[in-house]
């Protein structure tokens, strides 16, 4: 019998909005389970945790929040050949790390007052507590990315991340552009692949899908704090968890 790869799609602290992504794709979704076995995925199916098991891939969602989700996310990358970042909460940190630039306990008392069971928790990514092998970017992530990235690595082949921002996919489809009206916009210094949904949707780019490669970070923050306040730039940096991204890579380019 041809070995089956086996996945797993599991999640930490999350809406799960990714996974619900991922059960949009259909049909695509459903030819794609018929070619693996599907060890985990709990939007499908409820299952025990299985700590024996063996994952060609395991993709994870959401921030690694508690001691539970750091616990179970060390135990998945030993069982995971390859594992798969989905989307901006395990990438970046997500909305949830807005509390650590706001003072984390400064947060947890805001909205727990007194509370005894619970405990203030920095956000980490998930790239800074264990090796990963390729990021699905996005809040929610393309589902066709999905697609394609899963397709290329049950191949054998190591997918390319994208090397382009945002601006491409928005001006290849003929949107207006909100910097060209004076407007607010990450979209010059965000990765492409989400296909400038929000500005479709009349929104400006909030840098959902992190830094473009090789982008000059430095020249783009000084245009933007210029035009819109440093106040102003660091909240929008801050809704998705782009904030510490920037400032590393700023700080990287002024010793350069």
């Amino acid at each position: 019998m041809k070995h089956r790869p086996k996945i797993a799609i599991v999640s930490l602290t999350s809406c799960e909005g990714c996974q619900f992504a991922i059960l949009d794709l259909g049909k695509e979704f459903i030819k794609l389970s018929d070619q693996v076995d599907l060890g985990e995925f709990r939007l499908v199916e409820e299952m025990p945790e299985d700590k024996n098991a063996v994952y060609d891939i395991a993709f994870v969602e959401g921030s690694p929040v508690t001691l539970d989700n750091k616990r179970y996310l060390k135990q998945i990358r030993r069982q995971a050949k390859k594992l798969v970042v989905l989307g901006n909460c395990a990438a970046l940190g997500g909305v949830p790390e807005i509390k650590n630039y706001q003072g984390p306990i400064k947060a947890f008392f805001s909205v727990y007052k007194k509370s005894k069971r619970s405990r203030p928790a920095v956000i980490n990514e998930i790239t800074n507590l264990v090796k990963v092998d390729y990021i699905i970017a996005g809040c929610p992530i393309n589902a066709q990315e999905f697609y394609r990235v899963t397709k290329e690595l049950l191949a054998g082949q190591q997918p390319e991340p994208y090397k382009l921002p945002v601006c491409v996919e928005c001006q290849t489809r003929g949107y207006d552009c909100f910097l060209k009206k004076g407007q607010f916009c990450l979209g010059p210094i965000t990765m492409a692949g989400c296909e400038a949904i929000c500005v479709k949707s009349r929104m400006h780019c909030q840098g959902c899908r992190g830094l473009v490669p090789d982008k000059n970070i430095f020249a783009f923050v000084v245009m933007m704090e210029k035009r819109y306040g440093k106040e102003r730039l660091k909240r929008e940096m801050e809704m998705f968890g782009l904030r510490d991204e920037v400032e590393a890579k700023v700080k990287k380019e002024m010793k350069i």
